[in-house]
């Protein structure tokens, strides 16, 4: 608590911080009377959560899983969809869509491993017996 000593006090006049409960009783003594830091900001220091009056909608791609989620935003909830929900719109849904249809890390490596298998096997030296 942010405190000025006052005249009954040998230190009248200085300010400064002190404990909550020693400060209360100063208070109480009227040997000091609380002030305003000048240090605080001038804002209250509470964090309001995020607010949306309208829905707000996203498509993200889980970078750890691999799995394509819809996002909605409203009020002050953040809810998650592996499939977009009826009141998805329309350009959410298209570009859900267009991310579940490409492939997968898993068929891109697989692709990747049939494709040098078969360079390999034209690569080696062809027998003529």
């Amino acid at each position: 608590m942010f405190i000025r000593l006052l005249s009954p006090h040998p230190n009248a006049g200085k300010e400064y911080h002190e404990r909550p409960e020693t400060a209360r009783v100063l208070i109480a003594l009227a040997q000091a009377e609380q002030i305003v830091d000048p240090n605080a900001p001038l804002a209250s220091c509470h964090v309001a959560p995020p607010f949306h009056k309208v829905p707000t909608w996203g498509v993200r791609k889980n970078d750890f899983s691999g799995t394509v989620e819809v996002i909605k935003k409203y009020c002050s909830e953040t809810s998650f969809y592996s499939k977009p929900p009826a009141d998805c719109p329309a350009d959410v849904r298209q570009r859900w869509e267009q991310l579940t249809s490409a492939p997968t890390l898993e068929q891109q490596f697989c692709a990747k491993e049939q494709e040098k298998n078969r360079v390999m096997r034209e690569m080696q030296p062809k027998c003529n017996w």
